[in-house]
């Protein structure tokens, strides 16, 4: 007989370092320092809540950033640009790519820097966000490998009780923060299902906004051709989910996944949250994005 989850008794396993929800696997001291981080005047930042196309956007800036040694080897990425809160700032100088998850923090916002925000539907991100975080270390108590348990994670992404808190918050706050303290031309926000309708010219944008030989690049259209090949959904499947897992390994940290892969790319469709939102959790979702009448303003981004 099958094992009868206690849905009521799942959460999401945290430590909370300076008021944010980090994963266990981070170490404090990594990411302690990616909070007190302040960017250079010629850093370039991509930031993101988690599952919003982050992985998608890293791979096409590393792509104009890095075209000819670029191997799509996580581990190469990793050094390309790495994530600060895993794995800290030690190796940063001036000049550096990196990507954070953190939220808006004034003290450490710099509006001579460049930042690339990059958001998705909150309903596809509750979706993606739950598989994510089904196979990352040390796996969430009380919920067997391969259970099937949603209901109870989109309570818990309602309540903000997930890594990185609250998605309406973190969006908010980072929306209003660009606005408020950013320079628009040090400014890209990109929309997950802006890139999927037209990832032709969401890569050209990108480039155009990074500049120099990234904008000199796109002009070739077999180098956007070849850019837009190794940042498919397949392509990325086969490279992303089998290296991610060396990479872990090398970290030794140690991940339950079938054929030595971690799913960090998953279908990469807009609209899958439509296989698992019951007329109950779209009721729930209805209320957490009419609950503020600043969550608006995130929600009419994605009228593409």
């Amino acid at each position: 007989m099958a094992e009868v989850l206690d849905m009521n008794s799942i959460e999401v396993p945290c430590r909370i370092i300076n008021g944010h929800r980090s994963p266990l696997m981070f170490s404090p001291e990594s990411f302690d320092a990616a909070c007190k981080y302040r960017a250079h005047d010629s850093d370039i930042v991509l930031c993101t809540y988690p599952k919003c196309g982050t992985t998608w956007v890293q791979y096409m800036m590393c792509n104009l950033l890095h075209y000819d040694d670029f191997d799509g080897d996580m581990s190469t990425v990793k050094d390309q640009c790495p994530y600060l809160e895993l794995f800290g700032t030690g190796n940063l100088k001036p000049g550096s790519f990196y990507k954070i998850h953190l939220p808006f923090n004034s003290e450490t916002f710099n509006p001579n820097a460049r930042y690339v925000f990059v958001t998705r539907n909150p309903r596809d991100v509750a979706v993606s966000y739950y598989h994510f975080t089904a196979i990352i270390p040390p796996g969430i108590p009380g919920v067997p490998k391969g259970a099937y348990w949603f209901p109870r994670y989109a309570e818990l992404f309602l309540r903000g009780e997930v890594w990185h808190g609250c998605y309406m918050k973190y969006h908010r706050d980072w929306l209003k923060g660009l606005r408020e303290h950013g320079k628009p031309e040090n400014v890209l926000i990109l929309v997950y299902e802006k890139m999927k309708k037209d990832p032709r010219g969401e890569l050209i944008r990108i480039a155009n906004f990074l500049g120099g030989r990234a904008a000199e690049l796109v002009k070739d259209e077999k180098v956007v051709e070849t850019i837009l090949e190794r940042t498919s959904v397949d392509s990325m499947k086969e490279s992303v989910n089998k290296s991610a897992a060396s990479l872990f390994k090398k970290m030794n940290v140690a991940v339950d996944t079938p054929n030595d892969s971690v799913e960090f790319v998953r279908k990469g469709v807009v609209g899958d949250h439509a296989n698992y939102f019951t007329p109950e959790i779209s009721r729930m979702f209805d209320e957490y994005i009419n609950s503020d009448p600043g969550n608006q303003e995130v929600m009419e981004l994605f009228n593409v």
